[in-house]
């Protein structure tokens, strides 16, 4: 029989008991072992918020660098188109002797 009373005592078969006592450990490990995962997880969510918030950042610089660059560009162009043009009038005057 596995289970035996005797006495007020229930003796109980070694793999029942190893079981009995089996059981509780390794649920408290696995409890632990979710928490601590848990724990990290979270951690890591922070992390890639932060890093998140930072991209966003310099991606929002680097693209207010890139508009001043365009428009530094087209004053530029213009400024070099006209100053071609201005040349390019003196150089059709004619010369008096």
């Amino acid at each position: 029989m596995l289970i035996d009373v005797n006495d007020g005592f229930i003796k109980a078969a070694p793999v029942i008991t190893g079981a009995l006592i089996a059981a509780p450990i390794s649920y408290f490990g696995v409890v632990a072992a979710n928490k601590s995962s848990l724990a990290r997880l979270h951690a890591q969510h922070d992390n890639d918020r932060k890093e998140a918030a930072l991209q966003r950042t310099h991606d929002a610089l680097q693209k207010q660098q890139d508009r001043k660059a365009a428009i530094r560009r087209q004053v530029y162009t213009d400024a070099v188109e006209q100053a071609h043009t201005v040349l390019g009038a003196i150089g059709s005057l004619q010369v008096r002797p």
